[in-house]
């Protein structure tokens, strides 16, 4: 603005009321039909209008943009009724920079009825009004986080949590209702619920490793151990958290995620266990094997004889095995097991063995046992007894006795008669001696071979 126009300006002022420069807001005096007399420093600095002359005379509503005009003249009118007029809206300067106004007009004093001027008052509030709407776009955006993240903790099998340090209270999410059981109410809202709900043996040291973390500089924290649900029982969980420092390196905030894994720490430790029995019966089974190959040598009158012989009793291990596949390596069934042992003899005696007895189960040692036993008598009847000729007969019965005692017969009838061996061989030690739990008792009679067998069942 010139030095002219100010001084005019200024003139016009004093003319109709004290001077508004020292009013830090954007100020003009109307006239008494609403055009503009003059305007403060401030107020021109504010609008960036470079020459008062650019806006003198102008009818005020009308530098307001179209929407808000009709709130100016509004505002115009109710001054001119002795009211105080206010609106707010945005409004460009001169230049077209946008900016916000609060706005308020009123009659000046001593000019109240036909003859009033007007004094109004624009505050620029864009700084303020670009705060608030970044505040509510905060806002808005938080809602809607929140909102994500509490469909995905509804949605998720884990339990969200969240310490805050230096209060010591905890945030748990929708899991901790929907996965362990507990009710709002149930829930206390600090550490102090949340270790007391820790198995007792496993308390301390949970707790001493999240210290641990917290005070030694570390960002992330895991641990597994034992969590009461709501019903009392306990699960297995594995926990993991990060840790949030301030700029002290002070912990101050603990987030984490505990997941129930009771089924799967089940299945790991099933497995362990079976792989360690797995590793145990192919031990002892190699061991069989061993005595086998060692004890067949010893007896054998050559070496066809001997391959002959040790590869008959693997068989029998390898058939019996075949049962234990089928009872999941706890238990075979006798029968079935009776059956893979006399497999190689019914082609050519299949109406000549008969097998008669209830169902039952025996444990893998005396199933390989039993194996191996019922794969010698029939080998020996094959090349001595009953099956060594076109009219022998075989019967296999067995009995279980209250329930624990397993009572097995084998007789052979029409056979040759019998001739004592000459020395005592592997297949009749296997036969006397090599079931765990039983007693044997083998008579030659006229008739034919009897075996009567009673073992104790017992069951993994």
């Amino acid at each position: 603005m010139s030095g002219r126009r100010k001084s005019e300006n200024s003139r016009s002022m004093s003319l109709a009321e004290p001077s508004l420069d020292d009013c830090l807001d954007c100020a003009k005096v109307l006239d008494v039909n609403g055009n503009i007399l003059s305007f403060n420093s401030n107020g021109l600095a504010a609008m960036e209008i470079s020459d008062f002359s650019l806006v003198e005379g102008v009818y005020w509503p009308s530098i307001w943009p179209g929407n808000l005009r009709e709130d100016a003249q509004k505002a115009l009118d109710d001054a001119r009724d002795g009211r105080t007029g206010t609106f707010h809206g945005l409004c460009p300067t001169l230049t077209g920079m946008p900016k916000w106004w609060d706005v308020l007009v009123t009659a000046l004093p001593g000019r109240a009825g036909p003859a009033a001027r007007f004094l109004v008052i624009s505050r620029d509030v864009t700084v303020q009004r670009t705060q608030e709407k970044a505040a509510r776009q905060l806002r808005e955006e938080t809602q809607r986080l929140n909102e994500r993240l509490t469909a995905v903790a509804g949605a998720s099998a884990e339990v969200l949590w969240d310490i805050d340090l230096t209060t010591g209270q905890v945030w748990w999410s929708e899991g901790m209702y929907s996965e362990f059981g507990y009710g709002p109410e149930q829930v206390g809202p600090d550490t102090a619920w949340c270790e007391d709900h820790m198995h007792p043996d496993d308390r301390e040291r949970v707790t001493e490793s999240m210290r641990t973390a917290c005070e030694s500089g570390a960002t992330l924290w895991q641990a597994e151990f034992r969590y009461r649900k709501a019903d009392g029982s306990y699960c297995t969980v594995a926990d993991r958290g990060t840790i949030t420092r301030d700029a002290s390196g002070r912990a101050v905030r603990f987030l984490g995620a505990m997941r129930d894994i009771t089924a799967r720490h089940a299945r790991e430790t099933r497995q362990k266990l079976l792989s360690e029995e797995l590793a145990h019966r192919i031990s002892n089974t190699l061991s069989v094997v061993h005595s086998l190959v060692v004890q067949t040598a010893k007896r054998a009158t050559d070496v066809p004889a001997f391959a002959n012989q040790l590869a008959t009793r693997i068989a029998a291990m390898a058939n019996a095995n075949r049962s234990l596949v089928a009872g999941n390596w706890a238990e075979a069934d006798f029968e079935d097991l009776a059956m893979s042992q006399l497999a190689p003899f019914l082609d050519d005696a299949a109406q000549r063995i008969n097998l008669s007895g209830p169902n039952v189960a025996v444990g893998m040692e005396s199933a390989q046992a039993l194996a191996l036993a019922l794969n010698e008598l029939a080998t020996n009847a094959a090349k001595y007894g009953a099956l060594s000729v076109h009219d022998g007969r075989v019967a296999l019965t067995w009995s279980v006795n209250d329930g624990a005692t397993l009572s097995v017969k084998w007789e052979e009838r029409g056979g040759p008669p019998f001739v004592p061996p000459g020395r005592t061989g592997l297949g009749s030690m296997l036969i006397d001696h090599g079931i765990p739990n039983a007693s044997v008792e083998r008579r030659f009679d006229p008739d034919g071979l009897t075996c009567s067998i009673r073992l104790v069942l017992t069951k993994r």
